[in-house]
């Protein structure tokens, strides 16, 4: 029975090192048609892989730089993570947190290893004649630098000491270090902060960047002397709390839950009234922020790869017989071409409708409207620069000179916005947070085309002088607060706490509009809103302008403003003017990123498709040499065989485009229908998807069709 056995494996070793070399000897015998396949495997493959290693890369990066509170630590804090603008505005009416917190913390918890406060602002630091702007400006207790690894590069750390007698002295980052101090030594330096001297006991090894934003920018001060001279009455402190090892983190901050919830007198039924912050809190963000986009991005290089198997078995099939090779071929290219365009339809049709929805949205308030404002408009990603959050606020002034002094202005409208404070509205028992809250003139709707009315009216030009109590809300703040939305005018609703009756109703944009495509827009007369909020300041200037005549009122506007805001002929704009195309073409640049990214991995994946076909017709020209050496002997001239290759290959990768197109489109038209996501079909999308579908075939059918073209007909005759 063993003997039978060894032989059977000694037998079944031999095969499959004959079979090995076999197939070696096939790959060396087709060395173009080898080197095409590896090649094919080989994009697909390098695609994945480069991908999954660069999703791979931000996520350690996130957690490396992001979500690394410290060993062991995690956060206590007023706000915690607001995902959204309710949560947000339910936060900032929490009671702060105060240093009698961070002492019971001290005090009661059994699980921390060190506790730590910090409280910090943005101010300019000065050191002789030389200024940083935006200073991170940290006041922190000494334990603060143990649990965030943070080590001395020059001099020292903050002490104990420092903190009990509250001394003047400091520890600065090494960006700010080499800004002010170049060539010299900044320890026993004196630097001026808002209105402290600090002296600099110490410089901080750098940490770099994250996410583009320097982490070494900062003056760290004892927390006691941060209070003593930076603090304002609502501002909340910090905590960070160290667990004595990763295992007690989650009783630890149990722990410390049980203790702040019986300090701030929290029913047992009510959630937390502060925030708790961990790594893994801060990681479950980026994953639900990122998980979508990890999904299609390895859906799209999975197809790539999927693409390169299909190469190999039409290479199997195409070896087996001729008719087998015709069928293989045929299924193969088709399902291959039909892949690659199915995705680019998609992925396009979603970054359309992505786009579509967006503009609809902006341009909503119309094409003759253009917005001016004191900050610059658009999205950022960071803080506001010191030049911008200097600038003096628009007014109701501005807004009176424009419409006066500028001939292509129609009418003018100005909002007011106080954003200090978050705003309800209560009826009876319902309530709606955050909502979008401004004051402006009667005018409004004639130069915001998206506050049309659904039902009810908008306030008149003498409710706004007689500051009336009269409101107009959103279309979602209406159905929140009544059963329908007729219910809602002549009732009297509660505004931040006062009394308004409700006269109207806004329409919903087309577009979408607000948080969570929410209207939520709360509209009352601006000398009434002047009147609740008299230290608001925050102003917007809306300009409607004669058709046609849009770019001249903007010009008109901006001569205005300057010559009022004593702006000097050589010094640039401390306002911006933005209209709706303007916004359109912001955003369209933002898309073009996503859209380059498409067309690199779409690029990709034709180029796998377009070696395939490569493949396939060289085998195609072998197995047909017979066929070919008839049809020259009976006459066929070269330049006829070429262009019966050619057009094979482009019937085929054509074929498969059609097929791509309407599977494509199909699941367009279905991500409406099962999801929220909009979706839109270009027109230029399908006829690029056939152009180069078909494009295709003919680049990477010319070498097969030419090699055909190229065979000696005695030759071809003879080949079997």
């Amino acid at each position: 029975m063993n003997a039978d056995h060894l032989k059977g494996t000694a037998q079944f070793r031999q095969a499959l090192q004959e079979t090995f070399w076999i197939a070696l000897d096939t790959l060396r015998s087709h060395k173009l048609r080898t080197f095409l396949t590896l090649l094919g495997v080989m994009l697909a493959v390098t695609t994945l892989v480069a991908v999954m290693s660069i999703l791979n890369g931000l996520n350690l990066y996130v957690a490396d730089k992001v979500a690394n509170l410290g060993s062991n630590a995690f956060v206590i804090d007023r706000v915690g993570i607001a995902t959204n603008l309710d949560q947000w505005n339910k936060a900032r009416r929490r009671p702060p947190l105060r240093m009698d917190d961070l002492k019971a913390l001290r005090d009661g918890m059994k699980l921390a290893d060190r506790l730590a406060g910090l409280q910090e602002t943005f101010a300019d630091v000065r050191y002789g004649n030389i200024r940083s702007d935006d200073v991170r400006i940290i006041g922190a207790t000494p334990e603060y630098t143990q649990i965030r690894n943070i080590d001395a590069a020059n001099g020292r750390l903050l002490t104990s000491s420092d903190e009990e007698h509250r001394s003047g002295v400091c520890v600065i980052g090494s960006d700010l270090a080499a800004k002010l101090f170049t060539g010299i030594d900044p320890i026993g330096k004196d630097i001026r902060a808002g209105q402290g001297q600090y002296e600099i006991v110490g410089v901080a090894a750098p940490k770099g960047t994250v996410l583009g934003q320097p982490q070494d920018n900062f003056v760290m001060m004892p927390l006691g002397t941060y209070r003593k001279e930076w603090l304002a009455p609502q501002d909340s402190i910090q905590i960070f709390v160290e667990a004595r090892s990763r295992q007690s983190m989650s009783p630890a901050a149990d722990e410390a839950r049980v203790i702040l919830r019986a300090r701030r007198h929290v029913r047992y039924e009510d959630d937390d009234n502060f925030g708790l912050v961990e790594p893994a809190s801060l990681l479950g963000i980026w994953d639900s922020l990122t998980r979508n986009i990890f999904g299609v991005a390895v859906w799209v290089t999975s197809i790539f790869l999927v693409v390169g198997g299909i190469v190999i078995m039409n290479i199997m099939l195409a070896s087996v017989t001729e008719r087998t090779r015709e069928i293989g071929l045929r299924k193969s290219l088709g399902a291959r071409r039909r892949d690659i365009v199915m995705l680019i339809i998609l992925v396009v049709g979603l970054v359309e409708g992505f786009r579509s929805t967006i503009q609809d949205e902006i341009t909503s308030s119309g094409v003759n409207t253009a917005w001016a404002w004191r900050f610059n408009q658009g999205p950022t990603t960071s803080r506001r620069p010191k030049e911008e959050r200097d600038r003096k606020p628009l007014t109701l002034a501005d807004g009176q000179a424009v419409q006066q002094l500028c001939p292509s202005v129609k009418q003018t409208t100005i909002a007011i916005y106080e954003w200090t404070t978050p705003h309800n509205v209560r009826y009876q028992k319902n309530e709606v947070q955050g909502g979008e809250f401004r004051g402006t003139f009667s005018s409004y709707p004639q130069v915001d085309s998206s506050e049309a009315m659904k039902a009810g009216r908008f306030f008149t030009e003498a409710e706004n002088e007689h500051k009336e109590n009269v409101v107009v809300i959103g279309e979602d703040v209406a159905t929140a607060l009544f059963r329908n939305i007729d219910d809602a005018l002549g009732k009297q609703v509660l505004v931040d706490g006062s009394d308004f009756m409700v006269v109207g109703v806004f329409e919903k944009p087309v577009g979408g509009i607000g948080t969570n495509d929410e209207d939520r827009r709360v509209v009352i007369p601006y000398y009434t809103f002047t009147k609740i909020f008299p230290a608001s300041f925050e102003v917007f200037l809306g300009i409607l302008a004669y058709p046609g005549k849009l770019d001249v009122a903007v010009d008109q506007t901006r001569e205005v403003l300057r010559r009022r805001r004593n702006v000097p002929y050589d010094r640039p704009d401390d306002f911006s003017i933005q209209t709706n195309a303007e916004a359109v073409q912001q955003f369209n640049d933002i898309i073009g990123g996503v859209a380059l990214v498409v067309v690199v991995l779409s690029s990709i994946g034709l180029l796998i498709g377009g070696i395939g076909v490569m493949n396939i017709m060289l085998v195609s020209v072998t197995e047909r040499t017979r066929e070919i050496g008839v049809r020259k002997a009976i006459g066929a001239r070269s330049r006829d065989i070429t262009w019966q290759f050619l057009f094979e290959a482009m019937t085929l990768t054509g074929t498969g485009g059609i097929l791509g197109i309407l599977v494509g489109c199909g699941t367009v038209l279905l991500v409406p229908v099962v999801s929220s996501l909009k979706a839109v079909i270009p027109v230029w999308a399908v006829i690029i998807g056939f152009v180069v579908s078909v494009s295709i075939g003919l680049i990477f059918g010319v070498w097969p069709a030419t090699k055909a073209a190229r065979l000696n007909p005695v030759e071809a005759l003879r080949y079997e």
